[in-house]
């Protein structure tokens, strides 16, 4: 989950700095209503990589609480286990 963080940071901002690099070029030879549908574009782009990033962190929490789910259940066994070598190792005292 670090890790989609990070590289989403570092993916905004590259973005941010390719931006300010292109806008000095690119801007001066766009119309208002040109550099209005470009910055339409990338909030689009940034929206979708959100949404991207938000059902990402979803699958991995949930992965995350499986795995914390099956944890639990193999501590649970474990104990049983432990358990029952005790009761055998109580029966063959007895025999």
């Amino acid at each position: 989950m670090e890790l989609l963080k990070d590289e989403k940071t570092e993916l905004l901002a590259e973005m941010t700095e390719n931006a300010k690099l292109d806008e000095e070029d690119v801007l001066a030879n766009l119309s208002a209503d040109e550099i209005k549908q470009q910055n339409r574009k990338l909030r689009q782009a940034i929206s979708s990589i959100a949404q991207q990033f938000d059902q990402e962190k979803e699958k991995l929490m949930k992965r995350i609480e499986d795995d914390e789910g099956k944890k639990k259940i193999i501590a649970a066994y474990e104990k049983k286990l432990t358990d029952m070598d005790v009761l055998l190792e109580e029966l063959d005292r007895k025999e």
